[in-house]
């Protein structure tokens, strides 16, 4: 056997030996494809929904603490005019 057959049987035994691991990363290429999609596609636009939904509620949440205030100031006031009535 001259040198050129023996490389080519060398090269068709690596070719052999070679497919399995190149199937299964072709296979492994569709499903980071496939992986890829979803994230940019369902849990990117969950993400953003999740941080609008967070946004609305910090906002409710600051209405809330002026409205607190506001009552706050109200029950003092409530509380000075009792006492003013209480004393005539």
């Amino acid at each position: 056997m001259d040198e050129k057959q023996l490389l080519q049987a060398i090269a068709q035994m690596m070719d052999s030996k070679l497919e399995p691991i190149n199937k299964r990363l072709d296979a492994m290429d569709q499903r980071f494809t496939k992986i890829e999609i979803i994230l940019e596609n369902d849990v990117k636009k969950s993400l953003n929904l999740l941080a609008e939904g967070h946004h609305d509620t910090v906002e409710k949440l600051k209405q809330l603490d002026t409205l607190t205030e506001k009552v706050d100031e109200i029950q003092d006031i409530v509380d000075v005019l009792k006492v003013l009535t209480i004393k005539k």
